[in-house]
């Protein structure tokens, strides 16, 4: 049996892909109304139209209450939150960016120097394999500068490094942050 267990991790693979969308201010509250209201084509033709900042693979965690290790304990509904009178299993629920610069490794916890993190947004799945999640951030909330790093977290709020980290990424070239821009944080996760 091990060795079918084995067999099985061998051909399990997890990767992860970030993009940084630059919009003109006042973007992120058309796309928060579009996706409220359900007009889902309306926001992802608008959000089409985003200049691409910055683009990276990402580094899956696979310490304990991270990454894969969350993957797992969700499948096995092991990893619940209490939600009103219920207890539910959790997902990934915040993303953040900031502004250290180590290379991340499996065993992160959280990113290097978290400056900011935003809520879930946007969520689609595409063939079941493919999650895409969102999380945007508008002029005000960004401040200008530069931006190396990002990462997803499940369990968490919107204090900084609250949660379980998933995945962190650094970019090769940082995100560069200018003023009169909504920021949009794509994540493509493929299994």
């Amino acid at each position: 049996m091990e060795s079918g267990l084995l067999a099985v991790k061998e051909k399990f693979n997890l990767k992860g892909h970030f993009t940084i969308l630059r919009h003109p201010a006042g973007s992120v509250s058309k796309f928060l109304k579009l996706i409220k209201a359900g007009r889902i084509e309306e926001f992802l033709a608008l959000q089409r139209q985003g200049e691409i900042a910055a683009e990276q693979d990402n580094t899956i965690m696979s310490g304990s209450g991270t990454g894969t290790d969350i993957l797992g304990q969700w499948f096995g509904s092991t990893y619940l939150v209490a939600q009103g009178a219920s207890v539910v299993p959790i997902g990934i629920n915040y993303g953040a960016i900031g502004t250290g610069s180590t290379t991340p490794t499996t065993a992160d916890t959280q990113l290097t120097t978290e400056y900011a993190r935003a809520s879930i947004s946007f969520y689609q799945n595409s063939g079941f394999i493919l999650p895409t999640l969102q999380f945007f951030f508008s002029d005000a909330q960004l401040a200008n500068g530069s931006y190396p790093e990002c990462g997803l977290f499940a369990n968490a709020t919107a204090t900084a490094n609250s949660g379980n980290i998933f995945n962190h990424a650094l970019f090769s070239t940082p995100y560069a942050k200018t003023a009169g821009t909504d920021t949009t944080v794509q994540v493509a996760i493929s299994i």
